[in-house]
């Protein structure tokens, strides 16, 4: 029923030599599959063919992948370089204006920068000073005035703009240590 072949003992040795070869190559995995994957065709495998996590960093060729490749703040900062040159020097600005003066408890100038046009006390506490130019966008800097060698009178002062209409004034409010409206000699910086 079925023929004998006659087997040499040549042949049966390039027979296991060729099998020994196949498993040194492809490994314990079967034949078929191992060329299966040899011979798929350039570009016919993606990132829908791969599993997840089939890529491993062992899998990565060194020095292959790009900054871009990774997600931020993953890379380590490099050294810091070299500073740059020194860029050219830009435009001096202009001198700050500095308005002020020094107002006595019962409204009076006791002595300015010359640019205060009035000065009146709105009420107990509450003093509007008004200047010769727009202090809108400039800042303010009120403290309560020295009551002689005795040293800084106790309570509180604030400024700021009387309102969005009159951007040539602002508004001193003092108080006694109680918190409580108070006049009380100040003196008041505005820098633009």
């Amino acid at each position: 029923m079925f023929a004998r072949s006659k087997l040499t003992g040549t042949k049966v040795a390039v027979g296991l030599s060729a099998a020994a070869l196949v498993v040194a190559v492809f490994g314990a995995t079967p034949v078929g599959q191992a060329a299966s994957r040899l011979i798929l065709p350039k570009g016919s495998v993606g990132a829908t063919q791969l599993k997840k996590n089939a890529v491993t960093g062992l899998k990565v060729k060194d020095g292959s992948l790009l900054a871009t490749d990774f997600k931020a703040g993953q890379l380590p900062a490099g050294p810091k370089g070299d500073p740059g040159p020194q860029g050219p020097r830009g435009v001096p600005g202009g001198a700050a204006n500095v308005l002020w003066v020094v107002v006595t408890a019962d409204a009076k100038i006791d002595r300015q920068s010359g640019q205060v046009t009035e000065l009146h006390h709105a009420a107990t506490g509450a003093y509007s000073v008004y200047f010769n130019k727009d202090v809108s966008q400039c800042a303010f800097i009120a403290e309560l005035g020295a009551p002689g060698a005795n040293g800084s009178p106790a309570g509180e002062i604030s400024s700021e703009r009387i309102s969005a209409q009159q951007t040539h004034s602002v508004l001193v409010k003092t108080r006694d240590s109680a918190g409580a409206f108070s006049d009380r000699p100040f003196h008041l910086a505005v820098f633009c």
